[in-house]
């Protein structure tokens, strides 16, 4: 028969105190109850940093919802528990690393809030097992807003613990604003599920952890990240991370894997608030495999499949290339990063690369078509042959500020013997301005990226009338991505060569010199590029040499998030119309994504104009282009341009858009890239476009003069 141990003080040990009440309970054999019956109302704080609580080495239920006045959370959004005992570690006076170390098994926590402990708030150990937290605010005051995190929320060592619930009563709240996990499982099996992970109880502002539950260690099935039921579902936020699966690190210059397989993560809101609609995305990636095989996120069965939206990076990553049959299904993946990304880059024939998920080749829409209520769609993949595939169906929502991804129906694909396969399938027709997108799975379940993907800059070009001083002229791009080796952009400075429909440009650079910098730095110039044979070498083999002699090249190895910049002058402080371009040559992971070039804008034909390639993607991307002049002021420039206008063509010189003033048109979304320039003269464009070529051109308002900067910027 149970007995009941009362805790009636804040005393840190003694008689009636929660140490003391732990210490009975360890030497009574069975599951006694721990009850809390402390006068006075309001919050009861049990500082612990003078004296750590015992190891629970007993079953026992310790429940601070006996303490009268507290209640469990009714509330099926957001979270409205009373909670009116705090185990505090704040002051840390000793070393008291971890709150409460249970090692019993069978034991319930519930109705507490834990703050403030340097290792572990809850510490699950060995033998014991089948414990259940729930109801519990860790890293978080009873007030449910301020976060007092601790290291890690809660550690899994032992198996068939339950974290939370499908009730409302049984959700944990778990926060840890700057500390580093929510929840970390190290053994198998544990289900995690109707939690909320890096907020605050009515979660709708991010407390995060560096990653909101990290998964190492777990050699087969049986960790479930959510569930399928109602409820079961757990809202993550994380600094980086929402969810990591198996971990990495170097000691003593070996390299340590510690996968996690088998995971099972369905269900979750992940990047968003507890309405499931509000943003409140990881900086990185929701969900991150980053040494796993056969782990699930979503399924095919109902209620499966999470909503994954506005992270930094991507929705899910997969890096490791050991990583493989790793399922991604019906999922609601978006934002303004990669949906799925495992590196895969372009599809090859036979789909015969190797890395994460075997570099699975994605699908390939190529018709719809509407009949009545219904959405007609037919489509292609090339990948192993004789191979059927599962073809998942989405519709993407085309409107930035507010984008979507909607699971829209599974078709199957069988391969030939060419590794080639025809589908269709029909659907509700979905509504709103959405495009059609795609992803694969084979028979192991290794899942595709999805069809639909950005593309890159392959090349930006800009021309203008190029003078001493000032008036030189400035191109510059950062590059991001993979690191790779290999990744490589060629620099040309053209003049004497210029030239329109064969007739030489009237008042063309004679003899362009060419300097590249890095953050800053000079690392070398050139003024004919038949100077520098290794340059030349590498000009001749992409095709690019220059025709003239006298004009510049160079090549440039890029890292990632550096500032590379090109200044392109007149020999000997000469004047006239120059051309600064930069090729991507290899089309790397390593790619730029912000490109300008500063120049000197005159009257009539003697504008700024620059031109850019959009290659490499499906569908649509999203890119800034801006007009900046009055505020290069502030950089020490002594003639800006007083007030740019900015236009933007295809390359059949038809005019998509032009602006003036940035505010006219477009203020939300150019507002919701960061890119807004911090003067209303100046002037933006915002644009969705396909792949192709495009051409901009900067004008002085009126025929004014003056120093601009056109930059475009890729957006996610």
């Amino acid at each position: 028969m149970a007995t009941d141990f009362f805790v009636v003080n804040t005393n840190n040990q003694g008689p009636g105190s929660l140490y003391q009440a732990i210490t009975d309970a360890n030497a009574t054999p069975g599951r006694d109850n721990i009850v809390f019956n402390i006068p006075r109302p309001g919050v009861h704080v049990i500082d612990v940093s003078n004296n750590p609580l015992p190891e629970i080495k007993d079953p026992v239920i310790i429940d601070g919802y006996t303490q009268p006045g507290a209640r469990p959370n009714t509330a099926a959004v957001g979270d409205d528990a009373v909670i009116l005992i705090q185990i505090d570690n704040t002051q840390r006076k000793i070393s008291t690393t971890t709150g409460l170390l249970v090692s019993g098994g069978t034991s319930i926590v519930r109705g507490l809030s834990i703050t403030g402990f340097s290792s572990y708030g809850i510490r699950l150990s060995g033998p014991g097992a089948a414990n259940i937290i729930d109801g519990n605010f860790i890293g978080l005051a009873p007030d449910g807003l301020t976060a007092m995190g601790n290291n890690i929320g809660i550690e899994l060592e032992a198996s068939g613990n339950i974290i939370g619930g499908t009730t409302p009563a049984a959700r944990n709240v778990v926060a840890g604003q700057n500390s580093y996990l929510g929840i970390e499982i190290q053994r198998q099996p544990n289900t995690v599920s109707g939690n909320y992970i890096g907020t605050n109880a009515s979660g709708t502002y991010a407390l995060a952890h560096s990653a909101g539950i990290q998964v190492l260690q777990v050699g087969a099935a049986g960790v479930v990240i959510g569930g399928t039921s109602p409820g079961a579902g757990n809202l993550i936020s994380g600094t980086y991370f929402g969810i990591q699966v198996g971990y990495t690190t170097s000691f003593l210059g070996h390299y340590v894997e510690s996968p996690a397989n088998g995971v099972e993560i369905t269900g979750n809101l992940i990047g968003l608030t507890s309405d499931g609609q509000t943003p409140l995305g990881n900086n990185r990636t929701g969900v991150y495999i980053l040494v796993s095989s056969n782990t699930t996120v979503g399924g095919l069965g109902p209620g499966a499949g999470n909503k994954i939206a506005f992270n930094g990076n991507a929705g899910v990553a997969i890096s490791d290339p050991k990583s493989i049959n790793n399922k991604i299904l019906s999922n609601s993946i978006y934002g303004h990063g990669f949906g799925i990304s495992i590196g895969a880059g372009a599809n090859d024939a036979f789909d015969a690369d190797e890395g994460p998920n075997h570099l699975q080749n994605f699908p390939i829409i190529t018709a719809t078509s509407v009949s009545g209520s219904n959405l007609s769609i037919q489509g292609t993949l090339n990948s192993k042959p004789n191979t059927q595939f599962t073809i998942q169906l989405f519709a993407d929502g085309n409107d930035y500020l507010q984008p979507t991804r909607t699971p829209l129906g599974t078709a199957n694909a069988t391969t030939d013997s060419n590794g080639n396969a025809n589908f269709s399938a029909t659907v509700p027709l979905p509504s709103g301005n959405v495009t059609i997108d795609a992803t694969a799975t084979d028979p192991a379940g290794n899942t595709s990226e999805f069809f639909l993907r950005p593309s890159y800059f392959r090349n930006l070009s800009t021309r203008a009338r190029i003078q001493p001083g000032d008036a030189a002229m400035i191109g510059g791009f950062i590059p991001s991505g993979y690191s790779t080796a290999g990744s490589e952009i060629i620099v040309r400075a053209i003049g004497p060569s210029l030239s329109v429909n064969g007739a030489p440009v009237s008042g063309r650079l004679e003899d362009p010199t060419l300097e590249i910098y890095v953050n800053g730095r000079l690392i070398g110039s050139n003024d004919n590029w038949r100077d520098n044979s290794t340059v030349a070498a590498e000009v001749q083999k992409y095709g690019l040499a220059p025709t003239n002699d006298l004009e510049s090249a160079a090549v440039i190895y890029p890292g990632a998030g550096a500032q590379y910049t090109a200044v392109v002058r007149g020999k000997n402080d000469s004047s006239g119309i120059g051309l600064v371009e930069f090729y991507d040559v290899t089309g790397t992971f390593l790619r730029p994504v912000n490109l300008s070039t500063r120049g000197l804008v005159q009257a009539g034909d003697n504008v700024m104009i620059g031109g850019f390639i959009a290659s490499g993607g499906y569908g649509n991307t999203a890119f800034v282009i801006r007009g900046i002049g009055p505020s290069l002021a502030n950089s020490g420039i002594a003639n800006p341009l007083a007030d740019p206008v900015l236009e933007l063509y295809d390359s059949n010189g038809a005019i998509l858009a032009t602006n003036d003033n940035w505010k006219d048109a477009q203020e939300a979304e150019i507002n919701s890239t960061g890119l807004a320039p911090t003067n209303p003269a100046e002037s933006a464009i915002f644009a969705l476009l396909p792949t192709g070529t495009y051409t901009t051109i900067v004008r002085g308002s009126g025929d004014t003069s003056g120093v601009a900067l056109v930059e475009v910027y890729q957006l996610p």
